[in-house]
Formats: structure tokens, C-alpha cells, sequence
């Protein structure tokens, strides 16, 4: 009788969890204005040379990165430095941006690694320590935007870049993380920056991405604290 009483309350003691499996990146790029630029530490880098179309081969399979309807790279001496947990510095260093009152960036990711109908999920970095002091005044703020684009769906989302970034305190503070499928093997996003309410810069830094999240199913058997109060008097 005791030992289905215990059994019992074991049994009321036990939850079950559903969380998120967390995937890592199957493939991390740092954009670069030249390949000669130093490239941040687990990325692989995308020079401007590339844009047409660069194959990178993953674990998924080969994926080919490629970048359109941009007006041109640049790099800035002010981007943060290494601290504590940001350790993504050298990414924030070069970037790919458009300056256009309308226009997107168009980034696509292509090829046997990317399948049809699948949920990806894509990091997009995007960082410019002078985003609030060109083209409009002092004061605003900047929403580097991403949204799905042709057969893509899925996130719509923005990083936000305050007056005065100051240094990030995570790798993540200047990223947005979106979860994008397509009906073809080709992702395609675009970048765009609301600055003011209006359109006007659009930048990208670099990009990971991963299999989306599939929830995972575990137990926690909290009944094995009552198990194991129950020897201890016992043991007494």
C-alpha cells in the first residue's frame, strides 16, 4: 500500500515539457567589402566580388548566397569592440547597404541545402554607428526591416539602433531572428531601413542560418524529490 501511494504521487509529480529544440547555424557569413578584410571568428565571408552568387558547402548540403539591388559596401572605424558577452565585433565592421527612398536589398540563399516548404531559421546582423546622424536629423531612430520577398514567407521583423548605440552587451542586441520558408529551394529577403517613418538606408552586416526550432519533449520527474524525501525519513 505505501508503495503505490509513492508510486502514485511520483506519478502527480511529473511534468512534461515542451520546449523549442534550439538548431545551431549550418552556415554563419560575415560580409565583407573586400576579401581581404578580416572575417569575424565561425563565419565565412561574403566580399562584394561574390555578390553574383557565392556556394558555400554545408552540412545540409551546398547553399549559394547572393546579394542584389545595393548601391555599395563600406567599412567604419567605429565599430564596438569585443566585450564581455559581445564578442561580435569584427562582424559590425563591414556591411552591405542601399540608399534609396523605396528600394530593398534582395538577399537570397539557393541550392541543394535550402528544400522547399521547409522552416528556416535566418539571423540577420545589421549595424552603422552613423545611422542616426546621416540623412536626417540627430534624434531618430533607425529600424534596420526584413521581410520576406517573392515565394518566401514567414517573419516580418526590424533591429532597432537607438540615437547613440553605445557597446552592445550580447551578440544578438543588433540581430533579428526570423523564421522564413519558401514553396521553391530558394529563400529570398529583403533589408530595408525605416528611418524617421521613412525608407532610406538599408544595411546588412552578415547572416546565420539553421534549421528552425522543432519543439522537443522531456520529462521532469519532480516526483523524484518525493521519492527521495520519503527514503531519507525511512533512512531515519
Amino acid at each position: 500500500m505505501r508503495l503505490s501511494r509513492l508510486f502514485a504521487a511520483f506519478g502527480l509529480g511529473t511534468l512534461l515539457i515542451i520546449e523549442p529544440a534550439i538548431a545551431a547555424p549550418f552556415l554563419s557569413v560575415d560580409i565583407q567589402q573586400s576579401a581581404s578584410n578580416p572575417v569575424e571568428t565561425g563565419f565565412q565571408a561574403l566580399a562584394e566580388a561574390d555578390f553574383a552568387g557565392k556556394t558555400y558547402t554545408t552540412t545540409e548540403g551546398d547553399v549559394t548566397a547572393s546579394i542584389s539591388n545595393y548601391s555599395n559596401t563600406g567599412r567604419t572605424a567605429d565599430f564596438p569592440p569585443d566585450s564581455g558577452a559581445f564578442t561580435y565585433g569584427q562582424l559590425l565592421e563591414d556591411y552591405v547597404f542601399l540608399i534609396n527612398s523605396t528600394g530593398r536589398i534582395h538577399l537570397t540563399l539557393s541550392g541543394p541545402g535550402i528544400h522547399a516548404n521547409q522552416d528556416y531559421q535566418v539571423t540577420l546582423y545589421a549595424y552603422w554607428a552613423n545611422a542616426n546622424t546621416e540623412g536626417t536629423a540627430t534624434g531618430d531612430s533607425t529600424f534596420f526591416s526584413f521581410d520576406p520577398s517573392s515565394d518566401t514567407t514567414g517573419s516580418t521583423g526590424s533591429v532597432f539602433i537607438p540615437d547613440a548605440p553605445g557597446q552592445p552587451t550580447s551578440n544578438d542586441q543588433y540581430a533579428y531572428t526570423g523564421v522564413w520558408r519558401s514553396d521553391t529551394a530558394s529563400l529570398e529577403i529583403d533589408a530595408y531601413t525605416l528611418k524617421a517613418g521613412n525608407p532610406r538606408f538599408a544595411f546588412i552586416n552578415g547572416f546565420e542560418i539553421s534549421q528552425a526550432p522543432e519543439p522537443s519533449v522531456s520529462l521532469f520527474a519532480a516526483g523524484a524529490v518525493t521519492l527521495l524525501l520519503h527514503r531519507g525519513r525511512r533512512a531515519h
